[in-house]
């Protein structure tokens, strides 16, 4: 269930970089969240 959370959380995550051009992270997790952008961008643009 946890799982299914988190996946929840980065298609939310998906949808505002979709409506944002000006998204900036910081933090330590800047690797961990540059190869889950990856994967949503090939999941999106597997859709279009």
């Amino acid at each position: 269930m946890e799982v299914f959370k988190m996946n929840e959380k980065w298609d939310n995550l998906a949808e505002i970089l979709k409506t944002s051009n000006n998204i900036v992270f910081f933090g330590g997790a800047g690797t961990t969240i540059e190869n889950r952008l990856k994967y949503i961008q090939n999941k999106n643009s597997g859709r279009n």
